[in-house]
C-alpha cells in the first residue's frame, strides 16, 4: 500500500505541469471581476458629473447609453429620454452656477435637450401608432412634468444670468472708479 502511494505521489509531480493552465484559469475571472470593479466605480462616479469634468462624457456617452439599451420596451425608453433632457437642464444651471457655462457649452446642452425631447416624442407617436394610448398617456403626463421642471430650470438660468450681468456692470463701475 506504500508502495502505491509513492508510487502515486511520484506520477503526480512529474504531471504537475499538465495542471499548469488550470491554476491560471482563474486569470480571466480575475480580469474580469477587475475590470466589472473599476468600470462600475467609474460609472458610478460619473453620475454626479456636470459638463466641463472629465468624467461627464462616460456619463453620456457610455452609462446613459447603457441605461437606454437596458430599456425594455418603448414606454421606458420614451421615459428615459424625458429623463436625460431633464438631467441636461439640471446640468446646464449646475454648470451656469459654477461658472462653466460658456456659449459654446450651451448651444451644446440645448442641442442634447432638443435630441432626447425629440427622442421621446417619436417613441410616444411610436407608442400610440401601436395602439398603446394609455403608454401614450403616460408619456404625455410625464412630458408635461418635464416642460415644468425645464421651465423652472430656464427661469433660474435666466436669473443666474441676470445676477451675473449685474456683477459685471458692478465690476466696470468700480473700474471706472479706480481710473479716474
Amino acid at each position: 500500500l506504500m508502495d502505491a502511494h509513492a508510487v502515486n505521489t511520484q506520477e503526480t509531480k512529474k504531471h504537475s505541469w499538465f495542471m499548469l493552465p488550470m491554476k491560471f484559469a482563474s486569470l480571466p475571472v480575475f480580469g474580469l471581476i477587475a475590470a466589472l470593479l473599476v468600470g462600475g466605480g467609474t460609472a458610478f462616479a460619473a453620475e454626479g458629473s456636470i459638463p466641463g469634468e472629465p468624467l461627464y462624457p462616460i456619463k453620456i456617452y457610455v452609462t446613459e447609453e447603457i441605461r437606454e439599451v437596458l430599456a425594455v420596451n418603448t414606454e421606458k425608453k420614451a421615459e428615459w429620454e424625458l429623463e436625460r433632457a431633464r438631467r441636461r437642464a439640471q446640468e446646464a444651471l449646475v454648470a451656469k452656477q459654477h461658472n462653466s457655462f460658456n456659449t459654446q457649452a450651451r448651444v451644446e446642452m440645448q442641442e442634447r435637450i432638443e435630441t432626447h425631447e425629440t427622442k421621446s416624442q417619436n417613441l410616444e407617436k411610436k407608442l400610440e401608432e401601436k395602439g398603446n394610448l394609455k403608454a401614450a398617456a403616460r408619456i404625455q403626463a410625464h412630458t408635461k412634468k418635464y416642460l415644468e421642471t425645464k421651465a423652472r430650470v430656464i427661469a433660474n438660468l435666466e436669473s443666474v444670468v441676470e445676477i451675473d450681468e449685474e456683477d459685471g456692470e458692478d465690476e466696470e463701475a468700480e473700474e471706472e472708479a479706480t481710473d479716474e
